[in-house]
């Protein structure tokens, strides 16, 4: 199951740190005991969100946060919560900031005009969302392009090059380098480790 949420809530709640920042930096998270009922669960959370009601989706949220701890529980993160890293107003424009990366990292980019996007000096951009998420806003990108390339390289037979450009890496050597720093593997050795 694939669950996207708001990036403000997740934000504002206390996790431990370790999943927190797995989570912020698009880590594949596997439950090592899912649970019979999760498809039940986002079959319901599904419907809950079609009827686009606020009380079904503030029961929704706190079901997936339930589910959440669960999940965290099972992973045996046992370091104490952190506070929210940021101030509310922080938080708001990291948000736009993540939003706007989400949006468009298979374009070109540089810090001055991301940090523009929100109306941010770049330094006191890249200050707080490193803050935030841990990493710095160009290791965020690549970590979006990476898993937008492990994608393709599952489910195309297009070159590995050709997956360098489409997911916004200016080069194959770069694509090389983040791909490895981020999967521990070449991409040639991921495609062929899940085919």
């Amino acid at each position: 199951y694939w669950l996207t949420l708001p990036l403000s809530w997740f934000l504002h709640l206390n996790w431990p740190e370790p999943f927190r920042r797995a989570v912020l930096n698009s880590e594949l998270i596997i439950d090592p005991t899912a649970s019979p009922e999760d498809r039940q669960r986002f079959v319901q959370w599904q419907a809950d969100l079609t009827r686009n009601q606020p009380e079904d989706r503030e029961v929704m949220l706190l079901e997936v946060e339930a589910r959440l701890k669960r999940l965290v529980a099972r992973l045996d993160l046992t370091q104490k919560p952190l506070a929210p890293a940021t101030s509310p107003h922080q938080a708001s424009h990291v948000e736009k900031l993540a939003e706007f990366l989400a949006k468009h990292y298979l374009e070109p980019l540089k810090i001055p005009e991301i940090a523009a996007q929100v109306n941010l000096h770049p330094h006191y951009a890249m200050e707080i969302f490193q803050k935030t998420f841990g990493v710095t806003i160009l290791e965020y990108l690549n970590t979006l392009r990476v898993a937008h390339a492990q994608q393709l390289l599952v489910n195309t037979d297009q070159s590995v090059l050709e997956i360098a450009l489409e997911s916004g890496f200016g080069s194959a050597s770069q694509f090389y380098v983040n791909f490895n720093r981020l999967c521990g593997v070449s991409p040639k050795a991921y495609r062929a480790s899940l085919r």
